[in-house]
């Protein structure tokens, strides 16, 4: 019996060669998933029947989409990134998506560094409920990433950067996961693979890797209604050393 497909995997202009390193580091981790382009994500009916969307390191995405993953979110679904999701897409969608997700991408790493889990470092149970997935990975490999800031009262920091003083590298919400790194780019497969399954398992309920075979499929969608935000994205660039919190605490920048 075929296994159920429960992540879709979003497709964008990625060059070639990334996207090739992406879909090759899916299909070595045996997950059952199908291919979403991004050009089709244009109502909610192409998310229909997936339960997880991941979306590997989409740097531009227009507002009509990101409305179309809150309607399909408030639905239940639940979303993981990846790398500098939305940095190239428009001053108000860069907004809507931070608070859909949860975080934002702050500034890369100066050279690759290796996430760890941070769940154990939580001092209240909401905390403790929302990281306790983090992938825990004996490994010394390291993935070319970024610091992660908390953009919502209700993120919370489910990995650092090893050596760096607590600088999140994985980021939770009760609706979603942003790895802060470029899946699938790197020398470390074991990494990617634990924490992209880590996550999944987060939200179906699994405590082992599916062993199906891989799947891909193409569906169409409705258009969601819009919904406005107040409020312009502002651009952190601050010191490394001043952009370190802790779980849940929500990043404020200095003021001048």
């Amino acid at each position: 019996m075929k296994a159920e497909t429960i992540l879709g995997v979003v497709r964008s202009p990625l060059p070639t060669a990334d996207w090739n390193s992406v879909e090759s580091r899916l299909q070595s981790s045996r997950i059952n998933y199908q291919t979403i382009d991004i050009d089709n994500l244009n109502s909610a009916e192409a998310l229909r029947g997936l339960r997880v969307l991941f979306l590997p390191n989409v740097e531009v995405m227009t507002t009509d989409q990101i409305r179309i993953l809150e309607q399909w979110v408030q639905q239940g679904g639940r979303l993981i990134a990846s790398g500098t999701v939305g940095n190239r897409s428009t001053p108000l969608a860069r907004e809507r998506l931070r608070t859909l997700i949860g975080s934002y991408w702050a500034f890369p790493l100066s050279n690759p560094a290796t996430p760890i889990s941070q769940s154990d470092r939580c001092q209240d149970q909401i905390c403790r409920n929302i990281t306790e997935w983090a992938a825990t990975v004996n490994t010394s490999g390291t993935v070319a990433g970024g610091v992660l800031i908390p953009a919502t009262q209700e993120s919370y920091t489910a990995g650092v950067w090893q050596g760096s003083s607590a600088s999140a590298a994985a980021i939770a919400t009760t609706q979603a996961i942003y790895l802060g790194w470029h899946w699938g780019r790197g020398e470390s497969p074991e990494v990617d693979t634990a924490w992209l399954q880590a996550a999944i398992n987060r939200y179906t309920g699994a405590s082992s890797p599916p062993q199906s075979s891989v799947a891909r499929q193409n569906h169409t969608i409705q258009p969601a209604p819009p919904r406005r935000l107040s409020e312009s994205p502002t651009t952190i660039q601050t010191p490394l050393s001043s952009q370190i919190q802790g779980p849940g605490q929500l990043f404020k920048p200095p003021t001048s």
